[in-house]
Order: structure tokens, then C-alpha cells, then sequence
């Protein structure tokens, strides 16, 4: 799970349900709190009815808060059940009401691919980033090199740029930050 406060002390929950047995059906939800995380609302789905996530498993998921109630949300996805080399695809989604609703998700960094750990941010002036490791060899087992990588949105993650290598030594687990 992952959570954020809003200045005005509003909270935002997301994380997975397991609907079925594990790699059968998963679906990634937020929660909405108004009293600082005491009481939650119902559910949103974040990724129900994508083309572009599976809902079989997750890596993830990860927030960032922007300014006026602005918040990113990314994750990967994998379908264990296709795809034993377990080759992500890592999307991302936008909210400007403190979560209550959601943009469509969209593919952040390449498909089918070893990607994992996508850190997002929005920044002051509108963009949003993801920052993400992407593995040079998805054949198991370890070790794997990762470089960091990112993409950038500046239509409130409708699409994304080409993913550029922020990072050209062995790395993991990149993290971001936002002055908002």
C-alpha cells in the first residue's frame, strides 16, 4: 500500500484487493479519507477495464502528491499465469481531486519488458514523471543490471515521452522528489 496526506489533512489509501488466488485476479484501488485517515470512503478502482494492466499482479503500487490536490499513482503489471519471465508493464494514472477520481491508465515505459519500481511525481509546472529501473536481461535468475530510467507527461498523463536513461550505472529502487 501507499499512502499521502493533503495539506488539509484529506488522505489518500491505495492498494491491492485480491479477488481471487494469488496470480488469478487482483485489482488496485484508492481510498479517500476526509478526518485525517480515521474513516475511509468506498473503494475506486484504478485500473478496471484497462487495456494496458492485467489486474494478475502488481509491483506496487506508488504515489506522489502534487499541488491542489493533485496526485499520481504508478504501478506495474505482469500476468504471472502467461508470462513466467514476469515482463512488466509499467502505467501510471492522474487524479485532481485528491483521488476521488481517476484518469485512465496509461503505458509509462516500454511493454513487456523488466520493468519495475516506477516512482512518480508532479511537478509545479504540470508535468509528471515517472522514474523507473529497467532491467538489461529479463531471463532469470539473478543477478539482473538496472539502469534508471524515465518518462515525462505534460498532458496529465494522456501520453508519455520515449523513456530516457536518467542513470547509466547498476542501480535500484529510484526515488523522486517534489517541492510542491
Amino acid at each position: 500500500p501507499s499512502v499521502v496526506i493533503f495539506p488539509n489533512h484529506h488522505a489518500l489509501l491505495i492498494a491491492l484487493e485480491v479477488t481471487a488466488p494469488f496470480g488469478q485476479g487482483r485489482t488496485l484501488y484508492a481510498w479517500h479519507s476526509d478526518d485525517d485517515g480515521v474513516t475511509w470512503g468506498a473503494p475506486v478502482a484504478l485500473d478496471q477495464g484497462s487495456q494496458v494492466t492485467n489486474g494478475h499482479d502488481t509491483d506496487g503500487p506508488w504515489l506522489a502528491r502534487g499541488a491542489n490536490g493533485s496526485v499520481i499513482a504508478s504501478w506495474g503489471s505482469y500476468d504471472t499465469q502467461v508470462d513466467t519471465t514476469l515482463l512488466k508493464t509499467m502505467v501510471a494514472s492522474i487524479s485532481h481531486d485528491e483521488g476521488k477520481t481517476w484518469t485512465h491508465p496509461t503505458l509509462v515505459g516500454p511493454s513487456n519488458s523488466q520493468v519495475n519500481d516506477g516512482q512518480p511525481a508532479l511537478l509545479s509546472n504540470g508535468r509528471a514523471i515517472v522514474a523507473f529501473n529497467l532491467e538489461e536481461s529479463s531471463i532469470l535468475p539473478q543477478p539482473l543490471v538496472a539502469d534508471v530510467w524515465t518518462s515525462v507527461s505534460i498532458d496529465d498523463g494522456r501520453s508519455w515521452t520515449a523513456h530516457a536513461l536518467a542513470n547509466v550505472t547498476s542501480s535500484k529502487w529510484p526515488r523522486l522528489a517534489s517541492t510542491n
